[in-house]
């Protein structure tokens, strides 16, 4: 079987890409003071000389209270020069783009470690943490909006050349948008289009705060997988509200953390969820990105 589609180039916004090979964003826990280190540079350098046409860095911490010292953090301005390094290679030794994933875990924080109170929708306990979070106030919607932004910026400035906002698996954007974790009473809660707000002015934050030429892409679960929970067609209208305030690109996954369907293990077949994306991109005109167990070239093709 010849690859053909697999290397075909494609143009997200102002960006080239050589090919469709793209690498999400994953925990690697390769650091525990929150630094960007020569051990996660060796990393992604090898996946650029292995190929890829887009690979991305993160997830990447955008304040305190919604991280854990396991992840780079962009809040924090030491991190800066190693991250403008390391891009620099990369730019000038192979045609590989790179992207910095923004996330806030939300719910999924643990305050045992970042010393902060965890922020979420609604107080409502976490399976996964056993913490019990606070739910935002309106000033905290504002001041992690705001926080978004304040990352997005120096990653550009660094030299990433394309910005994506984590909304899946179960972290912040991921608990507005679900009912299952946002039972909230004001315009933020009850609703789909209530539920969608927050994120929504996240990615129009952050779009306004970007040059307009640099894709800004969001990465959704397909479907939650959580009882009562979000199925494909809800996340899917996510997507195109979230075309309608300017990203470039979706980026597809499937699941929570607190899920008992399988996502990323062995026995989950190859391509099982391409489902997920198809039914995204029948909502969407911006490029999608399909995820989940896509190793073998073959079924990527």
């Amino acid at each position: 079987m010849d690859l053909i589609r697999l290397f075909e180039p494609v143009t997200i916004n102002k960006i080239f890409l050589k090919n469709r090979i793209v690498m999400p964003s994953m925990g690697l826990a390769y650091t525990d003071r929150q630094e960007f280190n020569a051990r996660l540079a060796a990393f992604y350098m090898e996946r650029v000389r292995g190929g890829a046409g887009l690979v991305f860095v993160g997830p990447c911490a955008i304040d305190k209270a919604g991280s854990v010292p396991f992840i780079v953090s962009l809040a924090h301005e030491a991190n800066l020069p190693a991250l403008a390094g390391f891009l620099d290679e990369v730019h000038s030794t192979s045609d590989a783009r790179v992207g910095a994933q923004l996330m806030h875990m939300g719910r999924y924080a643990l305050s045992w470690l970042s010393g902060e109170p965890c922020l979420a929708p609604s107080a409502l306990p976490s399976r996964l943490t056993g913490e019990t979070p606070r739910e935002m106030t309106l000033e905290d919607l504002r001041r992690v909006r705001g926080e978004y932004v304040a990352a997005a910026r120096p990653a550009v400035s660094a030299g990433f050349d394309a910005v994506e906002v984590l909304a899946c698996t179960g972290y912040l954007m991921s608990q507005f948008l679900s009912p299952v974790t946002n039972q909230r009473a004001d315009e933020y809660g009850g609703s789909p289009e209530n539920r969608m707000r927050f994120p929504l002015e996240v990615l129009a934050a952050v779009r306004e705060a970007l040059d307009p030429g640099v894709p800004l892409g969001v990465r959704i679960a397909g479907n939650e997988f959580m009882p009562g929970g979000n199925t494909n067609a809800e996340c899917a209208a996510f997507a195109a509200r979230a075309e309608k305030v300017g990203i470039d690109f979706v980026n597809v996954t499937g699941g929570w953390h607190e899920t008992n369907v399988p996502q990323l293990t062995a026995n989950v077949p190859p391509g099982a969820y391409l489902y997920l994306a198809r039914g995204v991109k029948e909502a969407v005109s911006v490029p999608v990105f399909g995820s989940n167990r896509l190793g073998d070239p073959l079924v990527a093709e």
